[in-house]
């Protein structure tokens, strides 16, 4: 019997009309995103954007989704996966403004601003998207298929408030991970078990692919990339085309024991391309790095007075956690005028950055000789930020004709703060 709360969401579903039928012509690439009906899709429509390359594969997707189509609604039902509705998939990073540039596939395009409207679960439902359609090209069987969507659904199921930002914080804490909390959350909740138990799923192996483990778990490792990039990409205002994710999952001609298999690696090895650079001039911006670090000072310091604790951060979603720092204001003198600053630049005030000073440190002796001389001038707060490798994921392929490689963007993609140590204090 499901939980009270999943009828409810049962309930709403059926209720709710599907959004309107989407055609080719929304493929096309728009630097002004209806980011709303971009994500009304539902799962199967997703898989058909997909493969709208490939109509021979439409028996596939109805026979596919017949069986599994009204499981996996069910599952999305599952009050555990729904909360994700409230959690932002980039976590508190912002767009960068729209006068900023960035190189992207070889152009340099004008960054437009955008609300961050991507959640958790919009970013679930596209990976599940991705490895169903990345199944039926690959003429998977459908319960390995299915398994893998499911696993799709579920890997983000452990996330708390903030996405990425909160559980770095979390794991600097010494509490288990969203993936270990993900584990046990499909292993333990009823209501996900009986979802999976309408495809004849088992949890266990839902654990394994979910861990990126197999060979299912390195279809879902790319499903997943692909996905965020393909959307992020088209969210800051550089649309890929429309044929982007048909090609990097056409070209794996099959899951190897310990790699990829590709006719091709070129589509693969441009997705590792695009990520880096939306590393380099959308995720990890500086300014996005410094708000990660005030995140966590910011935290730190709400436990250390027992306003905070890990077991109520990894619990809430994103408005609930905004709703707990709006409700907490400090006296703008002080130890509190320095919590003051550090909300405003977790929240994106960049202009507080004049409060602090900085210095750029070329290593990390450097680094501890500049933090050393400060702590003795009693400059506190001291916010550290380490240098960051956005290229290092690699992907292992093998091609048809035996070579193996291993795919990796170029590290020349790294701009030298992200090479830098930096080190910020509040100015008294």
């Amino acid at each position: 019997m499901p939980s009270p709360a999943k009828a409810e969401l049962r309930l709403r579903r059926l209720q709710t009309p599907p959004p309107n039928a989407i055609t080719l012509r929304d493929l096309e690439p728009d630097p002004v995103l209806d980011a709303l009906d971009y994500e009304a899709a539902p799962l199967r429509e997703w898989v058909e954007r997909i493969l709208a390359f490939r109509p021979d594969l439409t028996q596939e997707i109805d026979a596919f989704f017949e069986r599994y189509g009204d499981a996996l609604g069910d599952l999305l039902c599952c009050p555990a996966l729904h909360r994700l509705t409230d959690i932002r998939q980039l976590g508190i990073k912002r767009y960068p403004p729209a006068t900023q540039t960035m190189f992207l596939q070889g152009k340099l395009r004008t960054v437009t601003t955008s609300p961050c409207l991507h959640t958790r679960l919009m970013h679930v439902v596209q990976v599940a998207a991705h490895v169903i359609a990345g199944g039926l090209l690959l003429k998977l069987e459908r319960n390995l298929t299915a398994i893998a969507a499911c696993a799709a659904l579920l890997h983000d199921v452990g996330y708390g408030a903030y996405g990425h930002d909160g559980y770095n914080v979390l794991l600097a804490w010494g509490y288990p991970g969203h993936e270990e909390r993900g584990e046990r959350m499909v292993q333990q909740d009823l209501d996900i078990r009986e979802s999976l138990a309408m495809m004849d799923v088992d949890p266990r192996a839902v654990v394994v692919v979910m861990r990126e483990d197999g060979f299912l778990g390195r279809l879902l490792s790319v499903c997943d990339t692909l996905a965020y990039v393909c959307h992020d990409a088209r969210m800051i205002g550089c649309p890929l085309s429309r044929s982007f994710s048909y090609e990097a999952l056409a070209s794996i001609e099959s899951l190897g024991s310990d790699a990829l298999v590709v006719g091709d690696e070129v589509p693969l090895r441009s997705m590792l391309h695009v990520r880096a650079e939306l590393g380099r001039g959308f995720y990890f911006t500086l300014t996005n790095r410094i708000a990660a670090v005030a995140l966590h000072q910011l935290l730190q310091d709400m436990r250390a007075r027992c306003a905070l604790t890990p077991e109520v951060l990894a619990a809430m979603t994103d408005s609930e956690a905004d709703r707990f720092f709006s409700g907490v204001w400090f006296e703008d003198t002080g130890p509190s005028r320095v919590r003051n600053s550090l909300r405003a630049l977790t929240f994106g005030f960049w202009d507080e950055l004049t409060a602090w000073g900085h210095i750029r440190c070329p290593t990390s002796e450097s680094c501890s000789t500049h933090r050393g001389r400060l702590v003795r001038n009693k400059r506190l707060p001291i916010l550290e930020i380490a240098p960051w490798d956005f290229t290092r994921k690699q992907i292992p392929v093998e091609r048809t004709i035996g070579a193996r490689l291993t795919l990796k963007a170029d590290a020349s993609l790294l701009l030298d703060h992200h090479r830098e140590w930096h080190l910020l204090w509040f100015r008294t």
